[in-house]
């Protein structure tokens, strides 16, 4: 059984080669050479690492909705966060088309490059040199655009983090009363600590003993 086929002109190493039957007037010379010298490295390794990249973009969307739409479902699915979800599923297609379409652009000007190259011998000859010189950056096969995680693929599985014991959730249960009745306090009496006994009735002696027999200030 074969193995897929393999462009020649995605390989590294490739040389164009001068056609003299070819007499399409697209230019001449080293300047259409350094030109479609250009556009090759373009179509061989940057627009092909930018669309990647998008891949990535991609992913991480999908990712993200995995997120939303496992709060969603805690919180039974309100439909803001449904919404949420749907345009994080739209943003990872759209830029998993995108990727398509760079890597497709790509293929364009690598073909566009070597065919013209094929029409004049001097810029043939300056495009060979030039990407050479670049081997370091062609030295590698067109990287494919690997495909991201399809939106239509089951969510994976998203791992939540682990709740607090009952321990703590009681302790910062407390925490929070606490603070909150002190809150309370400082609010109703504006900050002021609480009065001392007998602070109300001018710091005379309650008319009350310990015993709760009427004392001499108490009697009628």
């Amino acid at each position: 059984m074969s193995g897929p086929h393999l462009d020649p002109r995605d390989q590294p190493g490739y040389r164009a080669e001068f056609d003299p039957g070819d007499h399409r007037d697209v230019g001449h010379g080293k300047e259409l050479g350094a030109d479609l010298h250009a556009l090759y490295l373009a179509g061989r390794t940057h627009l092909p690492a930018l669309a990647q990249q998008f891949v990535t973009m991609s992913d991480a969307s999908h990712q993200h909705r995995a997120r939303v739409q496992y709060l969603a479902d805690s919180v039974q699915n309100p439909p803001a966060m449904s919404a949420a979800a749907a345009m994080a599923d739209e943003l990872a297609v759209a830029l998993y088309r995108t990727s398509l379409a760079l890597a497709d652009s790509g293929q364009a000007l690598v073909s566009i490059a070597t065919d013209y190259a094929s029409t004049d011998e001097v810029a043939c000859k300056e495009f060979n040199r030039l990407n050479r010189i670049r081997s370091d950056e062609l030295g590698l096969p067109t990287p494919p655009v690997t495909p991201p995680i399809s939106p239509s693929e089951p969510t994976p599985t998203y791992v939540p983090p682990e709740p607090p014991s009952l321990l703590d959730q009681l302790k910062d249960l407390g925490d929070r009363v606490g603070g909150g009745l002190s809150s309370w306090w400082e609010d109703l009496t504006d900050g002021e600590p609480p009065e001392e006994d007998g602070a109300s009735n001018g710091g005379d002696e309650q008319p009350w003993g310990d015993d709760l027999t009427p004392t001499s200030g108490g009697q009628p």
